[in-house]
């Protein structure tokens, strides 16, 4: 039935206007059911936390000057007649007029327990009732430890026991005892509250859809010419990609300037989120990177400066911008891979042995299964899995040679020697920016691919300088906090 009635629809014999007006009527009962469902969940939220918090302010205000002392004696129906029992007694009745809890609409209990954190045991000490409890146990409940805990009323979550509104409040302590007052009022009136507000919703819905009827042939007939125009302008703008386009409409169709506005400002808000969400994930992979390189021995900073480096060197080389967002990836989580070195290997002060060697080489590998799985850090692949290969083709873990290295690798590369040579290790000092130039130089066709290396030659000191500076600024706390023993 419903499928007939959907290709009625689409028909050519049903017309704009009618196809509107049904779309118009579909729309708006499931969004004012949606709203309706909405609105209720949330005025009943509302009417719960409020007689929660009034419960909760009348147990604090209700435990203010009921006394204690005495109240350990109170084992069980014999004790009774205890003077401090009988006070207590007197005291809850005091209570339960004062909140007019024997309305009808606001029916409640009243009660004290003991509750022995030693014994994990809690014990009904006095209620309402006639007293026939009293001493027998009674189940644990966290709001009852957090009011002990915290010295402050605390509410029962509700959706443990509907039926029933439940607050604690901490009265005092006798040697190893805690008292807590117990005050329970039933949701009637909250339930009838929410019956109230449903049938508002429900006649609220009925009167507008009977509105929306009324005046949906009229509005969806005014609507269809500037319609078209509309829908023409929107098909440029996802043909083209030009989302600034302005609609021109006819002077009698000015309305419709509001729905372009809207859309406009809709799509502004859509860039803006797709800013936040890229400058979140920058964030993120920053992080990410900054946790290996403290874990790592190398200088803190290190993935920062490299990545810093081979943009330097890809804008000389005037890469396009696909090739330097891959090398800004790829220079960032070059080491990802060594989430899976054992610490034993990677935060080793001394040489490394031959099979120590064997493991730290398996870190690109490591990093390439790492990323293969995640589709937007995939163009950081060929960086992270080739950045250790060599132009003469000694390096690993595939022993590629010149041009089948992929470009953003053979960038990294250079970038990553320069940060060795200036950086301190355990084994050697920093050297200056020139040394690094020098010996990069001389490793052109053997280590470097000749072209990258003539590019990084333009790269003046300043601009290195600059770089390590920026790049070093939150590296001092992070090396305190790789070379602490905690």
């Amino acid at each position: 039935m419903v499928k007939r009635s959907f290709w009625h629809l689409r028909s050519h014999s049903v017309s704009l206007s009618n196809k509107i007006l049904v779309l118009l009527m579909a729309a708006v009962v499931f969004s004012t059911g949606l709203a309706g469902w909405v609105i209720y969940n949330g005025l009943r939220e509302r009417a719960w936390n409020d007689a929660g918090e009034a419960l909760m302010q009348a147990a604090t205000s209700s435990a203010v000057g009921m006394q204690v002392e005495g109240l350990d004696a109170v084992r069980g129906v014999a004790d009774s007649s205890n003077p401090a029992y009988m006070n207590l007694k007197h005291s809850l009745r005091e209570l339960y007029r004062r909140n007019h809890f024997n309305l009808e609409n606001r029916w409640g209990r009243l009660s004290v327990l003991r509750f022995t954190p030693s014994k994990a045991q809690v014990v009904l000490v006095a209620s309402m009732d006639n007293g026939s409890g009293i001493g027998l146990p009674q189940p644990l409940d966290n709001a009852l430890y957090r009011a002990v805990a915290t010295q402050d009323a605390q509410l029962k979550d509700y959706s443990a026991e509907p039926d029933w509104l439940v607050a604690y409040a901490l009265l005092g302590s006798a040697k190893d005892s805690f008292y807590v007052l117990k005050l329970e009022r039933n949701t009637l009136f909250l339930r009838q509250e929410m019956l109230g507000f449903l049938e508002t919703i429900l006649l609220g819905a009925l009167a507008g859809l009977a509105l929306t009827l009324a005046s949906g042939w009229v509005v969806t007939v005014q609507i269809t010419k500037p319609l078209r125009t509309f829908v023409d302008v929107m098909k440029l703008m996802q043909s083209t990609g030009d989302y600034d386009m302005k609609i021109d409409l006819h002077p009698e169709d000015r309305d419709m300037s509001v729905v372009e506005s809207t859309f406009q400002s809709l799509v502004r808000r859509m860039q803006n989120s797709r800013e936040r969400e890229e400058q979140s994930y920058w964030s993120t992979l920053q992080a990410l990177v900054t946790a290996l390189d403290v874990r790592d021995n190398e200088t803190a900073g290190h993935s920062m400066r490299v990545t810093r480096y081979s943009l330097a060197i890809g804008e000389r080389m005037r890469l396009r911008p696909e090739a330097m967002e891959q090398l800004r990836q790829g220079a960032l989580l070059h080491d990802i891979g060594k989430i899976g070195v054992p610490d034993a290997i990677l935060r080793k002060p001394g040489r490394l042995t031959a099979d120590e060697w064997v493991e730290m080489r398996k870190h690109p590998a490591i990093g390439r299964n790492f990323l293969e799985d995640i589709a937007f850090l995939r163009p950081a692949m060929a960086v992270v899995y080739c950045h250790h290969e060599r132009w003469d083709g000694t390096g690993y873990p595939q022993g590629l040679a010149s041009e089948a290295i992929p470009l953003t690798a053979r960038v990294f590369a250079v970038a990553d020697s320069l940060d060795a040579i200036t950086s301190k290790r355990y084994y050697k000092e920093a050297r200056s920016f020139r040394e690094a130039q020098i010996e990069i130089e001389a490793c052109a066709a053997t280590h470097f691919d000749p072209a990258v290396v003539k590019a990084f030659l333009t790269i003046t000191e300043k601009i290195f300088m600059r770089i390590k500076l920026e790049t070093s600024r939150s590296g001092i706390g992070l090396e305190r906090m790789r070379k602490s023993p905690v």
